[in-house]
């Protein structure tokens, strides 16, 4: 599955658990959208998986939701005041593209549920508690979890004694 394919999955899954009273009726609901990136980069790979990933659970960009896009332009700097401007949209979920995008909107809010789909290191920045109970409103997929790596290559190695043997290292 392509990187852009979950991005997209998991925002709509993210959306599922949102008010029921957002998703049933047809009020305007807003998704905020912020990502670290250039523009043209995002509109052209992430959000298309995204909006892909609503209209299969149903969900019609227009009809049911809006999204309101914010991009740095690679300026990191820029991502904290983004974030609170996306705050003061009120949305009911916010999706950051990367860390440092879920970091500046973990920062400018605590009661908005931030998804990002690929939360590296989520522990140590502070943007969960821990990874078995991560608790506040960030949420994500972390592609690493600690000690993961060691365990994967020993049991390959127990699978595989030749390959251990034969000078690959199982750790």
């Amino acid at each position: 599955m392509r990187r852009r394919d979950v991005i997209g999955l998991f925002a709509a899954l993210a959306w599922q658990g949102a008010p029921a009273f957002a998703r049933n009726s047809h009020k305007w609901s807003l998704i905020g959208f912020l990502s670290p990136g250039a523009q043209q980069f995002t509109m052209y790979h992430t959000a298309p998986a995204f909006l892909q990933g609503m209209r299969d659970l149903g969900y019609v960009e227009g009809r049911d939701f809006d999204v309101a896009y914010r991009f740095s332009e690679g300026y990191q700097d820029r991502l904290p005041a983004l974030a609170e401007e996306l705050v003061q949209l009120r949305p009911h979920v916010i999706l950051a593209s990367a860390v440092v995008a879920a970091a500046a909107a973990r920062q400018a809010t605590s009661s908005i549920p931030i998804v990002c789909p690929a939360l590296a290191d989520a522990v140590h920045l502070g943007l969960v508690v821990s990874e078995a109970r991560p608790g506040g409103n960030v949420t994500g997929i972390e592609p690493y979890v600690a000690g993961y790596r060691r365990n994967k290559w020993s049991s390959r190695a127990k699978s595989y004694p030749v390959r251990a043997r034969s000078g690959c290292s199982p750790t």
